[in-house]
């Protein structure tokens, strides 16, 4: 399992919110360093920025170029 945050909770609900699906479909996994979250096991498209600090967590979600996650 991908070593991510604690707090991803939190950017797993707004990214779902965001493409319109239930946060249970998508889970983070990593590529490289990257973090990169999969909605039922295939890549979301969506470039994933996640730093965090103590009990703080902070996240930016960019669309990649041609994908459905706008």
């Amino acid at each position: 399992a991908a070593q991510i945050p604690g707090n991803s909770l939190l950017i797993r609900d707004a990214a779902a919110a965001h493409v319109g699906c239930a946060p249970g479909e998508l889970a983070f996994s990593r590529l490289g360093r990257a973090p990169l979250l999969r909605r039922r096991g295939a890549p979301l498209g969506l470039d994933v920025s996640l730093a965090h600090h103590g009990r703080f967590v902070a996240a930016a979600l960019e669309p990649w170029a041609g994908s459905d996650a706008t």
